[in-house]
């Protein structure tokens, strides 16, 4: 009798032990250093904030806000941050060339004609009716080489020379309205939110829709979002459970636009009315990827110089 009950007692002992290892385990909190942009296509991060998908997931999340993507990358590489958020893709792609398996891609947002984020806008009492109309013009880009390198890439398909026919200046996105209000610059290369807030205010109208899209593919992955790879090393188990809130945050976002458009004012300045009226980006996790797309984006950018050798996209993808 005495034999049974120790046993039993040492079963139990047991049983308590390996829970409360779990448990501790399972409640550990990781910290996770989240860059992004005050772009609507950084939408899956202020969702998983404030749906409290990281919290759920165990994550303490330290947000820092760039201007760039180049300015991500640079963190993300120097050790500042640990994840980076629709960071253009041909910065990733070039530091994947350059110095392959710094981080490691579990997503990214696409846009097209259809739901163009990528806009060139003109005043809206313009007399430009037309991309060729832009010769001898001042043009306004956002910065960054993906953004420069189609647009020039456009411009050249319609028949001007985007180093003698017209005159482009890169600037910050919050600069571009009130740089085409003022006659700076006679039309801009801009992201939405600034395209409806052009139009509801009078400003600007849209000349065209999705270059990028027009000029690569249709719609194209031009944003990406990835973990460093001396994050992954150090804390496995968090990177899942990263990976897992950012694929809920997706899935809201592509599934929940009225719902998801009231979150975004509250991580930058951006009126309400402007935030249910603005296209969004459709987000694509891992297991949703359209990897041909992908590649064909990677192609268009070897073609262009941008990159000196072809890229294998699938050699940065999170496995």
């Amino acid at each position: 009798m005495k034999k049974l009950f120790f046993v039993s007692l040492t079963i139990i002992i047991f049983i308590l032990f390996t829970s409360s290892i779990f448990f501790f385990r399972k409640q550990e909190k990781h910290i996770v250093r989240i860059g992004y942009l005050p772009i609507a296509a950084c939408l899956p991060y202020f969702i998983g904030d404030e749906m409290g998908y990281f919290t759920e997931e165990n994550l303490e999340v330290k947000p820092i806000r760039f201007e760039t993507s180049q300015q991500q990358m640079d963190a993300l590489l120097q050790g500042q941050i640990d994840v980076i958020t629709s960071t253009a893709t041909a910065i990733g792609l070039l530091v994947q060339e350059k110095s392959p398996n710094q981080f490691k891609v579990f997503g990214v947002n696409t846009n097209g004609t259809k739901n163009a984020l990528d806009v060139l806008i003109v005043k809206k009492d313009s007399n430009i009716k037309s991309v060729k109309d832009l010769k001898s013009k001042k043009v306004g880009s956002f910065p960054g080489i993906q953004a420069l390198t189609l647009l020039k890439k456009y411009f050249r398909e319609n028949g001007l020379d985007p180093d003698k026919d017209v005159q482009i200046q890169e600037m910050k996105q919050d600069l571009h309205l009130q740089a085409l209000d003022s006659g700076q610059v006679d039309a801009v290369l801009t992201y939405e939110p600034n395209a409806t807030i052009g139009r509801q205010k009078g400003i600007s109208r849209i000349l065209v829709s999705g270059p990028f899209a027009i000029v690569t593919v249709d719609p194209a992955p031009t944003g990406i979002f990835a973990v460093s790879k001396s994050y992954i090393d150090k804390n496995p188990q968090a990177v899942k459970r990263l990976i897992e809130a950012f694929n809920k945050s997706m899935e809201y976002a592509n599934n929940n636009q009225p719902e998801a458009r009231k979150i975004l004012p509250k991580f930058f300045p951006i009126e309400e009315n402007i935030a249910t009226d603005m296209p969004l980006p459709r987000f694509d996790y891992l297991q949703t990827l359209d990897k041909e797309a992908f590649q064909k984006l990677a192609d268009v950018l070897f073609t262009e110089g941008i990159l000196k050798n072809r890229i294998e996209v699938n050699s940065f993808l999170f496995d």
